[in-house]
């Protein structure tokens, strides 16, 4: 009997303690099983959670809560490539005070917009992004948390630049300071960043410079760092790396062996088809030289399944990209219209006030100029209404355009190169004119670019290696008299006429 009153009370006084909880405190938990999921690559269902604990920091007017919420709905929706709904997040969380009294919060809403204006080939926007990290960070600051996330400011606008050969030097430049600032911390505190950053030195030494020994004192340097501070963390991006290396040396049965099993640990994670397509791509290859059509062809099948989910991603980022650059300068062209309406109108209520002062001498008079600016004001309406109507065609016109263009060239469809005439002009003009002597080909490469394909992009699409067009783009730059320096994206892009 005893116990089943001992077990009554801890029964009841369970049920009370649970009927304490706050809301506060289910927000929490809310944010705790966030985390939980994210780790899980569940992102969708770790956003539903934070989601949950936004509502109850809208509910009791917490900006702690709202900005953890948005902070990790921010990372989420990058993730699953709702882009337009992270940077919204992103926009929520740097208006709270708690963000704005949080350094690193804010650092971290800077960075995550950067990326993905960087991914949606925005480049003015991402370097805006990263530079407002930069300015934020105190000068000569000693704080570990603060230098690592300068260290990532100069790390991504390495990244800025196009992967090809003719940046490297750009590239190696950002990713060299971030590296300096990451070696000035204690290694224990900062082993995953210095490891990321001596993979992708390694990576550049391989693919752009093609420095194999470079490449594996990289990869020394990154394992042996990682495996000394964080011995049980998985090397997924040191294996990758570890077997292009040896892929590019042609040691191919010890770059199989490290690519199967590889392959398996990103075929867990849905969001790993980048690394998957290069490493599936190299085990066809690879089965193909061993002779083994079977495999080869196994691979090679799905390595275009891996590209289709790529290309199916970059169709919808290019989409939300065309769209809010459009809308964006129409929404220029808005403004300046507003402001010679605005001018005008204060011009016409000063024609009317002297009319009025004027009414008193030639009553006759007045009256004719009040009716031409009667006139006046039905003639600006039809302007204005002409005006929308332009934008709305022009908004319609554009986005039809380039789905169109876009299409034609993931296909290498002969007709493509026309379109893209038809639909940029200016363009095909301005290219000319610098140089012509341009053959259709390059004229064709510059087209590509300048819809921000990538050259593995632009080797699948036109059924040639990487390598081809690497020297194809390098000697259409020479051709351009377009210095390294300058972003060849962001230049071709400069000479649309919208």
């Amino acid at each position: 009997m005893a116990i089943f009153r001992l077990f009554v009370l801890f029964l009841f006084c369970s049920q009370f303690s649970f009927s304490q909880k706050t809301k506060e405190d289910i927000a929490y938990e809310y944010l705790k099983k966030q985390d939980s999921l994210y780790i899980q690559f569940q992102f969708e269902k770790a956003n539903e959670f934070a989601n949950k604990a936004k509502k109850i920091g809208i509910e009791l007017n917490d900006s702690k809560i709202r900005a953890r919420a948005y902070q990790k709905m921010m990372v989420n929706y990058s993730y699953l490539g709702h882009y337009k709904e992270s940077i919204e997040s992103a926009n929520n969380a740097l208006k709270e005070d708690y963000t704005n009294n949080n350094l690193i919060y804010k650092l971290s809403c800077y960075k995550n917009l950067g990326i993905i204006y960087n991914q949606l080939h925005y480049k003015e926007k991402a370097v805006e992004s990263f530079k407002k990290m930069i300015t934020e960070i105190p000068r000569n600051t000693e704080d570990v948390e603060l230098k690592i996330e300068l260290a990532s400011a100069y790390f991504n606008l390495g990244l800025i630049y196009d992967y090809a050969p003719e940046n490297a030097d750009s590239i190696d430049k950002y990713m060299g300071v971030s590296q300096k600032i990451l070696e000035e911390c204690p290694p224990e505190k900062v082993a995953l960043q210095l490891y990321y950053s001596y993979i992708s030195f390694a990576n550049s030494n391989t693919e752009l410079r093609h420095r194999l020994d470079s490449t594996k004192i990289y990869l020394d340097k990154a394992h042996n760092i990682i495996t000394k501070y964080k011995p049980d963390f998985i090397i997924t991006d040191y294996n990758i790396s570890l077997g292009r290396y040896c892929f590019m040396r042609k040691d191919y049965k010890k770059a199989l062996e490290i690519y199967l099993k590889v392959a398996q640990e990103l075929e867990s994670n849905p969001y790993e088809n980048a690394n998957l397509k290069t490493v599936y791509q190299d085990i066809s290859e690879i089965y193909e030289s061993f002779g083994d059509e079977k495999k080869s062809k196994e691979y090679y099948e799905k390595f275009f399944h891996a590209s289709d989910v790529l290309n199916e991603n970059k169709k919808k980022s290019t989409e939300f990209t065309s769209k809010n650059i459009l809308k964006d300068e129409i929404e220029v062209v808005n403004l300046s219209f507003t402001k010679k309406i605005v001018l005008t109108s204060i011009a016409f209520l000063i024609i009317m006030f002297a009319a009025i002062v004027y009414y008193r001498k030639q009553k006759r008079k007045f009256k004719i100029q009040h009716l031409n600016s009667q006139e006046d004001i039905q003639e600006k309406e039809i302007i204005i209404l002409e005006k929308e109507k332009e934008a709305a065609e022009l908004k319609q016109i554009a986005n039809t355009s380039f789905s169109e263009v876009l299409e034609l060239a993931k296909e290498n469809n002969p007709h493509f190169l026309k379109r893209f005439q038809e639909v940029y002009p200016e363009f095909y003009n301005r290219i000319l004119k610098i140089n012509p002597n341009l053959k259709s080909s390059e004229i064709s490469l510059s087209a590509y670019i300048f819809l921000g394909f990538s050259n593995k992009e632009i080797a699948d699409y036109t059924f040639k290696s990487i390598r081809t067009i690497e020297s194809n783009r390098y000697n259409l730059r020479k051709k351009l008299n377009l210095p390294t320096e300058i972003d060849f994206f962001v230049w071709l892009n400069s000479m649309k006429d919208f």
